[in-house]
C-alpha cells in the first residue's frame, strides 16, 4: 500500500522538519539541538515527521543518522506506531524495527544507518529499587540498549529522538534520568511531537539556530477535512429529557447519546458511507466507576448489544478481544467503554459520540479525551453538517459550566444563541450561496506534470544528449586575484581578474546542486521537498527511455552542464502544470457550491462561551453575545445600531459568520491575472474575471420591513482601492439586490417579505460614543482615505430610515 500524498499544511510542515533536521546534522552534538512540532491530533503528525525524517536523510550529508521514535503508553500502541511507520516509510531509505524484547535488543546490536527504532517509552523508563526494571536496559546483559547506541556512537551516526505525545512522556525523575543516560550515551536532535508540548524552546537559543519551533495550526487542519468542524456538547439534551422523563440523570445522558449514534449511522449511510459511527463512554476513576458499570452496561444490553461482541470493554483488568481492529468500519463493536486507557495515541476515527461521566469531586468539566473523536473517518468533510461535528454528553452540574479540554486549539461550543422574537414572522427568506474553497497547490500532480515535462525536455534536450555519457562536472576557479584593504575598508564593488584554475566538483556537491536545479524555478507551487521528488521522478523516467544505461550521477553532470535549459524546461512545465490544476480547482469547487433561495439567520446557533462575550442592545440573538475577536470599525458600528435601536429606527441586527453554509454568502466578481495567458516581460498581462464569495459583516432589520445587508470597513481599508477587493464587495452586494428584487416580483412575494438594500460601509469615530458611518457609491468610488470619507467624496450617510 502506497503512501499518502500529504495535503497542502503537511507538506508545509514536512518542508519546515525536513529543513530544520538537516540544519542540526551540522551543528555541534554536544549543544541542546531541539525541534518542538505542535500540530492538533488528527493532523498527520506520523506522517507529517515519517516523511520529513526520510527527506532529511537522503538530502546529501557528511552525517548520516538512526531514529529513535519514543512511543507513549502502558497498552500496545508502540507496535500500532511501529506498523504505522513501517507502511509509511516503504520505499524510503529508513527502515522501521520494533524494540520489544531483549531478543530485539541483540537482533540489531549493529545499528545500520536509516535505522528507525521504535520502543515504548513508558514500559523502558521503569526502575526497581535504583535500577532499570525492563530487561532491555540490564547492565547484566552483554548486548543491551545502551551497547546499541554506544555502537551507533562508534560508527559516526547522528541520531534524532522522536519523543511522541511528548506531553505525556517527558518530566518526571524516572524520565529525566533515563534521557540523561541516553543522551550520554549517543547525543540526539531531540525532537518532540505533541499538540500540548510542555517543552518551548529558548529564544536565544532559537536565534542561535540551536533549538526549532514548527506549528500546523488548527484551522488549517480543519479547513482540509482532516478533523471535524465542531464539538458540541450535551447537543439538544432538553429534547431527550422530556422523552425520558422517569429516567436518572445518567440515563438520560446515554439516551442522548444512543439517539445521536442511531441518527448518526442513518446519516452515514444516506450519503453513501460505510462509515459505522462509535460510542465512547467513558468512567470516572475510583469507586464510582463500579456504579456507573452497572447503569451503562444495562443500557447497552437493552439496546440489543452484546458484552464482548458489539461492545467492548478497555479497561485496566478487562480487555475485550479485537480491539486492534475496532478502528475499521468494519468492525462489529458499536460501543466501547473505557477510564484513561485511550487518552492519548489510539486512533479510530469513526469514533464521534464521547460519553464523559463528570467527577463529582471537581467543579471544572474537563474533556480529556476529546482528541479522539475529532478525526474525520474519511479525510473529508460532507455534506450533512451534523456529520462533521463531534459531540459530548456528560451529567454536569448547573448552568454556567467551566469547560476544559486536553486539545487547547479546540473549542467545545456549550452555549446555545436562540433567535429572538422580533425576528419577521413572515421570515427573510434570502439567497444564499456557499461554496467550499478550492484546493490549494503545495506541489505539481504527477499526471499533469508528466506530459507537460516530457513534451519541454524533449523540445530543448533530446539533441544535446551525447552518445557517451559525462562522468564529472568541471569547475573554473579564479586565482591570484587580489585586492587592497583600502578598497575592502571602503566597501567599493569591483570585478576581480586573476589566473584560473579547473578542477571536478566532488560527488557529495552535484547531488546537492542538481537537487537545487530542480527546484530553481517551480512558480508558485509551496513544497520545494515535495515538488523535488515528483520532478526527479519525472525526469529520471525521461532518461531512462533516451539512455537507459545512464547512471543517477551521468544523468546529474549532464544536467549541471545545461542548468539554464533544464531550469526552463521546469519551469514552462511547472507554470502548465499549475494552470491545468487550477482550472480543474475552480471547476470542482464551482461544483460544490450550492444555493437557496429561503435562507433565514440561524434559529439557533452553538457557540463556545469563552470566545463570546455581551454585545451592545439590539442583537436579534439571546442572550446577545457575539465573538470576541469582531474588528474595531465592526465593535464601533454596533455601538451605532444600538444607538438607532434606542431611536426606534432599527428593530434588530445579527452578525454574520464566514465559511459556512448557515450564514450569508454572497457572490461577487474580480478581475484577476491570468497564469495561463502568454507573459510580457515577466508579468501576467491578461485579466480574467474570477468568481468569489462574501459574507456582508451585518445584517439590520429595520422598522419599515427593509433588511441591510453591510459590509464595514475602517479608515484607510487596505483593500478599499476603486476595482479592489471591497469595491468589488459592494458591486456584489448591489447585483445581489437587484437579483433579489427580481427573484421577488417573479415569484410574487414582493410585500410579503422584507425589502433588500446593502451595500459597503465606513465606521469613524469622531469622538467617544458619536459615529460617523458612511455608504459608499458603487458608481463614484473612493478610497476611504480620511480626507475622502470627510469631504463626503463617494461617501453618504447611512440612512436607515429610507
Amino acid at each position: 500500500m502506497s503512501s499518502p500524498e500529504p495535503v497542502g499544511y503537511q507538506s508545509i510542515a514536512i518542508e519546515k522538519l525536513s529543513t530544520s533536521l538537516t540544519a542540526l546534522m551540522t551543528v555541534d552534538q554536544s549543544k541542546d539541538r531541539l525541534i518542538v512540532f505542535k500540530a492538533p491530533t488528527g493532523a498527520g503528525k506520523t506522517l507529517m515527521v515519517g516523511s520529513a525524517l526520510a527527506s532529511a536523510y537522503d538530502k546529501p550529508s557528511e552525517r548520516k543518522f538512526i531514529v529513535l521514535w519514543l512511543s507513549p503508553g502502558k497498552g500496545n500502541l508502540h507496535k500500532q506506531s511501529a506498523k504505522s511507520l513501517s507502511s509509511l516509510l516503504k520505499g524510503t531509505s529508513l527502515k522501521v524495527h520494533l524494540l520489544d524484547s531483549q531478543d530485539d535488543i541483540v537482533k540489531y546490536q549493529d545499528p545500520a544507518s536509516g535505522s528507525v527504532f521504535v520502543v515504548n517509552w513508558e514500559k523502558l523508563r521503569t526502575e526497581k529499587d535504583g535500577q532499570w526494571a525492563n530487561k532491555m536496559l540490564a547492565e547484566g546483559e552483554n548486548a543491551n540498549f545502551f551497547t546499541l547506541l554506544t555502537r551507533a556512537t562508534a560508527k559516526g551516526l547522528d541520531m534524532v529522538a522522536v519523543i511522541d505525545e511528548s506531553h505525556t512522556n517527558l518530566g518526571g525523575e524516572q524520565t529525566n534520568k533515563l534521557m540523561q543516560a541516553v543522551r550520554s550515551m549517543r547525543p540526539f536532535i531531540q525532537l518532540e511531537l505533541s499538540a500540548t508540548p510542555t517543552v518551548k524552546p529558548d529564544p536565544d537559543l532559537v536565534e542561535e539556530g540551536v533549538h526549532r519551533y514548527v506549528r500546523v495550526k488548527f484551522e488549517d487542519v480543519e479547513a482540509e477535512g482532516m478533523i471535524r468542524k465542531n464539538v458540541i456538547l450535551n447537543d439538544h439534551f432538553s429534547e431527550v429529557q422530556e422523552s425520558h422523563l422517569s429516567e436518572s440523570i445518567s440515563a438520560q445522558v446515554l439516551w442522548a447519546a444512543w439517539e445521536k449514534i442511531e441518527s448518526l449511522s442513518a446519516a452515514y449511510t444516506a450519503a453513501g458511507s460505510t462509515v459505522k459511527p462509535l460510542l465512547l463512554i467513558q468512567y470516572p476513576d475510583g469507586d464510582e466507576a463500579a456504579a456507573r458499570a452497572l447503569v451503562v452496561e444495562e443500557f447497552l444490553e437493552q439496546r440489543g448489544l452484546i458484552k464482548g461482541q458489539t461492545y467492548a470493554i478497555w479497561l485496566s483488568g478487562e480487555h475485550s478481544e479485537g480491539l486492534e481492529l475496532i478502528s475499521a468500519n468494519s468492525s462489529p463493536y458499536r460501543a466501547l467503554i473505557f477510564k484513561q486507557a485511550i487518552a492519548t495515541g489510539w486512533d479510530c476515527p469513526r469514533a464521534q459520540v464521547l460519553v464523559q461521566f463528570r467527577d463529582p469531586k471537581s467543579p471544572v468539566f474537563q474533556i480529556q479525551t476529546l482528541g479522539r473523536i475529532l478525526r474525520s473517518p474519511e479525510q473529508k468533510h460532507y455534506d450533512n453538517d451534523a456529520l462533521n461535528v463531534a459531540y459530548v454528553f456528560s451529567d454536569l452540574e448547573g448552568v454556567d459550566v467551566n469547560v476544559r479540554t486536553d486539545e487547547p486549539d479546540v473549542q467545545v461550543r456549550d452555549r446555545t444563541l436562540v433567535r429572538g422574537p422580533n425576528y419577521p414572522a413572515q421570515n427573510l427568506a434570502l439567497h444564499s450561496v456557499f461554496q467550499p474553497r478550492a484546493r490549494e497547490f503545495h506541489y505539481p500532480m504527477i499526471e499533469n506534470l508528466s506530459p507537460a515535462l516530457n513534451a519541454a525536455l524533449d523540445g530543448s534536450l533530446t539533441e544535446l544528449l551525447p552518445d557517451d555519457p559525462f562522468t564529472s562536472t568541471p569547475v573554473t576557479i579564479t586565482t591570484d586575484a587580489r585586492v587592497s584593504t583600502r578598497e575592502l575598508d571602503a566597501g567599493v564593488e569591483r570585478s576581480l581578474t586573476g589566473g584560473n584554475a579547473t578542477g571536478n566538483l566532488d560527488d557529495m556537491l552535484v547531488q546537492a546542486l542538481y537537487d537545487l536545479l530542480l527546484v530553481a524555478s517551480i512558480g508558485q507551487y509551496r513544497s520545494r521537498t515535495q515538488s523535488l521528488s515528483r520532478i526527479k521522478r519525472v525526469i529520471t523516467l525521461w532518461f531512462k527511455k533516451h539512455r537507459p544505461s545512464w547512471s543517477t550521477d551521468e544523468i546529474q553532470h549532464f544536467a549541471l552542464r545545461h542548468q539554464g535549459i533544464f531550469i526552463s524546461a521546469i519551469d514552462e512545465a511547472c507554470e502548465s502544470s499549475m494552470a491545468a490544476e487550477l482550472s480543474s480547482a475552480i471547476v470542482e469547487a464551482r461544483g460544490k457550491r450550492r444555493s437557496k433561495d429561503n435562507w433565514e439567520v440561524p434559529q439557533t446557533e452553538l457557540v463556545a462561551s469563552n470566545d463570546y462575550e455581551l454585545s451592545a442592545a439590539g442583537n436579534v440573538l439571546e442572550p446577545g453575545l457575539v465573538w470576541r475577536g469582531r474588528s474595531i470599525p465592526e465593535r464601533n458600528f454596533e455601538e451605532f445600531l444600538a444607538q438607532q435601536v434606542e431611536l426606534g429606527t432599527v428593530n434588530w441586527w445579527w452578525k454574520n459568520g464566514k465559511s459556512d453554509e448557515k450564514y450569508l454568502g454572497l457572490e461577487y466578481t474580480m478581475l484577476v491575472p491570468d497564469i495561463a495567458s502568454t507573459k510580457i516581460d515577466g508579468q501576467n498581462m491578461a485579466l480574467i474575471e474570477e468568481d468569489h464569495i462574501t459574507y456582508p459583516d451585518y445584517l439590520v432589520h429595520c422598522p419599515n420591513n427593509t433588511v441591510w445587508a453591510l459590509e464595514v470597513k475602517g479608515i484607510g481599508d487596505l483593500q478599499g482601492d476603486r476595482d479592489g477587493a471591497t469595491h468589488c464587495k459592494a458591486k456584489g452586494i448591489a447585483r445581489w439586490i437587484s437579483n433579489m428584487a427580481e427573484l421577488r416580483k417573479k415569484n410574487q412575494e414582493f410585500l410579503s417579505h422584507a425589502s433588500v438594500r446593502g451595500g459597503v460601509v465606513v465606521v469613524a469615530e469622531l469622538s467617544p460614543g458619536v459615529f460617523s458611518v458612511k455608504l459608499g457609491d458603487i458608481d463614484n468610488w473612493h478610497k476611504p482615505e480620511a480626507a475622502v470619507f470627510s469631504a463626503g467624496t463617494g461617501w453618504s450617510p447611512l440612512d436607515l430610515k429610507n
